[in-house]
């Protein structure tokens, strides 16, 4: 966890949704997305399941049956022919003909049908009040059609196929607050013991790939310059029961394209089996904890065994 974290206990202690136009779904939660990027929801939901946060109604909202999305339109059609070609206006008939039009038709009070001027109320034409009509079958009604449109999938339906989507608040709960916290030391105390070993830690805004892409990590840190430089890469996976393979083949991607000289890897509460065939594989040094609170000593005493057997290394090589 990083000082960014802590961020997130002092102001995100609530997040509640917000609708969005630009998003598929019509809705997001912006300060979430600072921390865990745009699958932000489904990182809230993996919390309230590990009992870190709880979820709370916020309000119902009505969705697209096809793809959940909130963000509608919503379209009047004519009900005679369904085109959404309608205005609404004062209606004219003209009883001389028997023509019924929106006022605006009757241009300096002719009938656009018989040409007719318009003489006086009640007696050549009446008013039949504010109306509709369809300028594409010419229809006249006072109510139309009204169906809901989607902005994400395009699709069209009536009220009553909406899905009800039911958006939610998300509260930290105090087992979180106590984690992120706990974090948090632990990462300060890593970093104290790893500069007292001569290392440097690299800035998060400075963690370019070869590839030009920004990663993010637990820790970077470095020793030397130019080309006697080596780069550290650590960090913590966690997981419910056990860290999966394909996490660790997907973090080691990443090392990879940082040019990371050591790699190592925490795993809460344990690496599965075909994890660690893996980092065995690929020389990725790994440690296993139950709990957060003593990460940053199981990765210390690691690398301190590490750079031991560096040590004792160099001076066979030097015999």
């Amino acid at each position: 966890m990083s000082g960014r974290a802590h961020d997130f206990v002092k102001n995100a202690r609530v997040i509640i949704p917000e609708r969005s136009p630009t998003n598929s779904m019509g809705y997001r939660y912006p300060i979430a997305e600072e921390y865990f990027g745009e699958d932000a929801k489904k990182q809230l939901d993996m919390l309230v399941k590990e009992g870190l946060m709880v979820r709370e109604f916020y309000q119902r909202e009505l969705g697209c049956p096809k793809c959940g999305s909130i963000n509608l339109i919503v379209r009047f059609l004519c009900p005679k022919c369904g085109d959404t070609n309608i205005v609404k206006g004062e209606i004219i008939e003209h009883w001389t003909c028997g023509y019924v039009g929106a006022e605006d038709e009757f241009k300096e009070d002719k009938c656009p049908k018989c040409g007719k001027k318009l003489e006086k109320i009640g007696v050549d034409y009446g008013k039949l009040g504010p109306m509709y009509k369809c300028l594409s079958c010419g229809e006249v009604f006072q109510t139309p059609d009204d169906k809901l449109n989607c902005a994400n999938c395009d699709y069209t339906f009536s009220k009553d196929e909406a899905e009800e989507v039911v958006l939610y608040a998300y509260r930290i709960t105090p087992k979180l607050e106590e984690d992120l916290e706990a974090a948090l030391y632990q990462k300060n105390y890593l970093i104290e013991k790893l500069s007292e070993m001569g290392f440097t830690i690299e800035p998060e805004e400075n963690l370019y790939g070869k590839s030009g892409l920004k990663h993010e990590f637990y820790i970077v840190a470095s020793q030397g310059k130019g080309m006697f430089k080596i780069r550290i890469v650590i960090d913590l996976l966690s997981a419910l029961h056990e860290v999966p393979a394909d996490d660790v083949f997907l973090f080691y991607a990443k090392a990879l394209d940082l040019s990371a000289y050591r790699i190592i890897l925490v795993g809460i509460p344990k690496f599965s089996e075909e994890a660690k065939k893996l980092m065995n594989h690929y020389g990725i040094a790994y440690v296993e904890t139950q709990t957060l609170q003593n990460s940053a000593e199981v990765t210390i005493r690691k690398l301190e065994e590490m750079t031991k057997a560096t040590h004792l290394f160099r001076e066979k090589q030097e015999m």
